[in-house]
């Protein structure tokens, strides 16, 4: 039997499994392995007020299904960067383009 080299991710994507047509429903997280790190990612075109605590960062997405632009807040839900030797901008960046990926994965299948 030959010898796999089983290697981790560097991002997770985690959502709630269980729909239930809440606000719930459309919330989703990346954990970054290597920073111990959870950011949630919010989509906030629908939403009339907020408030996030903590590093965050505004990121838009042009939607390839109808060109529209979508707006997401990136918010640290756990920020464990200084501790593990990262810095929270470049784990945020990277989250994000791992985000975008799934992003235009999923807009794809809808094609």
């Amino acid at each position: 039997m030959a010898l796999q080299n089983y290697t981790k991710p560097k991002f997770l994507l985690a959502e709630i499994p269980i729909k239930d047509n809440t606000f719930q429903d459309h919330r989703n997280w990346v954990y970054c392995v290597d920073a111990l790190s959870l950011i949630e990612f919010i989509y906030v075109d629908d939403l009339q007020d907020f408030q996030f605590t903590g590093y965050q960062e505004r990121f838009e997405y042009e939607n390839e299904i109808d060109g529209e632009l979508e707006n997401y807040w990136a918010v640290f839900v756990q920020n464990n960067c200084e501790a593990a030797g990262k810095n929270q901008v470049t784990v945020m960046q990277e989250a994000w383009q791992f985000y975008k990926e799934y992003l235009q994965w999923e807009d794809s299948q809808m094609l």
